[in-house]
């Protein structure tokens, strides 16, 4: 049996409508709803040796904000491997939990993580979408020396 062109073009059109139809086309901030203003990941990783030989270790987060660009509450989900450090457990920890943020306009500033399994953070970040890269302490203050490790932060719609 043949399927001439048309037959094709037609099935194509209607999967493609079909699929439309679902919202697999809408922009991100749709899943998780109309008062989302920011998705924030990172990546920060120690120097080995930070305290003291075999410590170092890492903080990966994703933080979901959501409010009024003045501020509001959010979700987060990661995971931190500390290895001999006085931050918390050695070995992988899992993160998540809700949070509380504010921005300034300038700054996002982030309450109520917690890494290490009982180490509450205050998280900063820009409050302009982009990838940043900036060392442990920029984006966790008090939490390490200043320029510290690195830090890969994204800041998305």
């Amino acid at each position: 049996m043949s399927i001439g062109i048309g037959t094709k073009l037609a099935t194509v059109t209607m999967s493609v409508t079909a699929l439309s139809s679902l919202g697999l086309g809408a922009p991100a901030f749709a899943d998780y709803g109309p008062a989302s203003q920011h998705q924030v990941e990172i990546s920060a990783n120690l120097p080995s040796n930070l305290f003291g030989p075999g410590t170092g270790g890492g903080i990966w987060l994703w933080i979901q904000l959501s409010g009024s660009p003045a501020g509001g509450t959010g979700d987060y989900q990661g995971a931190d491997c500390l290895h001999h450090t006085p931050l918390g457990p050695t070995g992988a920890v899992p993160d998540s939990g809700s949070t509380s943020w504010s921005s300034d306009g300038a700054t996002i500033t982030i309450t109520g993580v917690t890494v290490g399994g009982t180490v509450p953070v205050t998280i900063t970040v820009p409050a302009t979408d982009g990838h940043y890269t900036t060392d442990v302490a920029s984006v966790f203050p008090g939490l390490v020396p200043t320029g510290t490790g690195t830090a890969h932060v994204e800041v998305a719609p």
